[in-house]
């Protein structure tokens, strides 16, 4: 299953990363937050726009053993994260 996660909504992206890993929702929202420390220990700031967001999710996905494309396209929503 491949989901483009820039067109759903942030439960609706995490839902589907535990669902793609087998591992628990609660766990992905832990390695999300993680991912985010990561990246600003990393010098990224939530403030960067949408390079910041790819960035995170980069780090989320190989958390959770994931490969491939995730998008071709970001909506002003992502600033959010």
């Amino acid at each position: 299953v491949r989901i483009s996660i820039f067109s759903i909504d942030r439960h609706a992206q995490i839902t589907a990363f535990a669902k793609q890993s087998g591992k628990a929702v609660e766990e992905v929202e832990r390695l999300w937050k993680e991912a985010k420390k990561q990246a600003e220990r990393q010098g990224k700031k939530a403030g960067d726009g949408p390079g910041y967001y790819r960035y995170v999710v980069g780090i989320l996905k190989k958390m959770l053993g994931l490969s491939g494309p995730t998008t071709h396209k970001l909506p002003e929503a992502a600033e959010k994260f």
